[in-house]
């Protein structure tokens, strides 16, 4: 039973490639319904994916008496933290794939879309802080915080001299892109922490850097000159659920 509970993870993953590839074909014509429908599909099976990483966890321990409430506790922390945090990455898909011709609705979506992603990071920042960090040096999460702080002091009047125009999202950007920053050094820095031996870690890295690309690719789709270009969307898309694939991979090794 074990050994086809462990199995599942690795079906989902052709299946979660299967329906990406119907969503990027129906995307690569036209936004639709249909598009939309396939787009929430793919994204469900990376969460499935994480879903099966937690639920490995809590069966693993069950009948385990022995172990302390503080140790459960420890144990399941990183594929729950995980799982909420692509919960709300699905959540950030539907807001910004529902987008309409309205300027003001498309305001509160975007707006939704951001929130949604960003609580996600913030997830996944906690789940490395309680499950690699540990409270156990304080160099290895005050460095990627002060590189944070100067990432943002740079990238904020970036914007304009890079082509884009990010309107009233300028500060939400900007804030957005220093959650994820840190995220992806924070993980860095644990990696090395860790003497680069943790594979889970390894794919977190692998993933949170996949996702900062793709939303810097995403940032040109929707504030750039490239507006809408095919190419960018697909390069996007490709990155995207790369990462977060791996992220939830992260949670069943």
């Amino acid at each position: 039973m074990k050994g086809n509970e462990n199995m599942v993870p690795f079906i989902l993953i052709p299946i979660g490639l299967i329906l990406l590839l119907l969503y990027v074909k129906e995307r690569m014509k036209e936004k639709s319904a249909r598009s939309l429908i396939l787009k929430t599909l793919a994204s469900c099976s990376f969460l499935a994916i994480s879903f099966c990483g937690l639920l490995k966890v809590v069966l693993g321990l069950w009948g385990f008496e022995d172990l302390s409430f503080g140790r459960l506790v420890e144990l399941v922390t990183f594929p729950m933290l995980i799982f909420a945090g692509q919960f709300f990455g699905l959540l950030g898909d539907v807001w910004l794939g529902v987008r309409s011709d309205s300027s003001e609705e498309n305001k509160y979506l975007m707006t939704a879309g951001f929130a949604s992603f960003g609580l996600g990071h913030v997830l996944f920042i906690d789940a490395l802080i309680t499950t690699f960090w540990r409270g156990e040096g304080l160099w290895w999460i005050l460095v990627p915080a002060l590189l944070t702080v100067l990432y943002g002091i740079v990238t904020m009047p970036l914007g304009q001299k890079l082509g884009m125009n990010f309107g009233s999202f300028h500060g939400a950007s900007v804030i957005y892109g220093m959650i994820l920053f840190f995220a992806a050094v924070f993980a860095g820095s644990l990696l090395m922490k860790n003497g680069f031996s943790s594979c889970r870690l390894w794919l977190f890295f692998a993933g949170i850097i996949l996702f900062a690309a793709s939303d810097a690719v995403l940032a040109r789709v929707y504030f750039g000159k490239e507006n809408g270009k095919k190419t960018l969307v697909l390069a996007n898309l490709i990155m995207y659920y790369a990462a977060q694939f791996l992220i939830a991979a992260s949670t069943v090794v």
